[in-house]
């Protein structure tokens, strides 16, 4: 793609079911919804570091898509994004991250964990799919308190700590 594109409008690529993989160059900030809705043959692609949203339904049905790191920069991921990306087995989101909209990872079935920032205010219904482990990454029980409860309670047994082991001093 040309290094003058700044964004990637709604629909620009749905349905492209033979695109295998795509750069997206450094000066795109916002990648439209449905951008690459139904691109089944999908495998992998590059962000670049500029964007701070990604789309409603942006990769929605991008079945084959294996593996995303998401830029530094993404505040928002949005609705259904990444919904049915069966074949996702990682994404990795930036510390810069407040929101994931209503079913940004629904059936992600091969997405079994997910590390959720200290950033994050707002995780609506159906956003975290199946995923089997949430995990949250924060020495503070407080933050820790806060960030469970923003997880839907019938996903809140999957929670679990990454440094709450390291302030534990004594189990009765």
């Amino acid at each position: 793609l040309p290094e003058a594109i700044t964004n990637i409008g709604a629909g620009a690529f749905a349905n492209c079911t033979s695109l295998t993989q795509i750069n997206l160059p450094d000066p795109i900030t916002y990648i439209g919804s449905y951008a690459f809705y139904g691109c089944t043959s999908l495998t992998q692609i590059k962000l670049p570091e500029a964007i701070s949203t990604i789309g409603e339904a942006a990769f929605y049905n991008c079945s084959s898509l294996t593996q995303i790191k998401l830029p530094e920069t993404i505040t928002t991921i949005g609705q259904d994004a990444f919904r049915n990306c069966t074949s996702l087995t990682q994404i990795k989101l930036p510390e810069a991250i407040t929101n994931i909209e209503y079913a940004a990872l629904q059936s992600c079935s091969s997405l079994t964990q997910i590390k959720l920032p200290e950033t994050i205010t707002d995780i609506r219904v159906n956003a975290l799919g199946d995923i089997s482990r949430i995990l949250i990454d924060t020495e503070d029980p407080e933050n820790f308190s806060r960030i469970r409860n923003l997880v839907p309670a019938n996903k809140r047994d999957r929670v679990v700590s990454l440094k709450m082991a390291n302030i534990i001093n004594n189990i009765q």
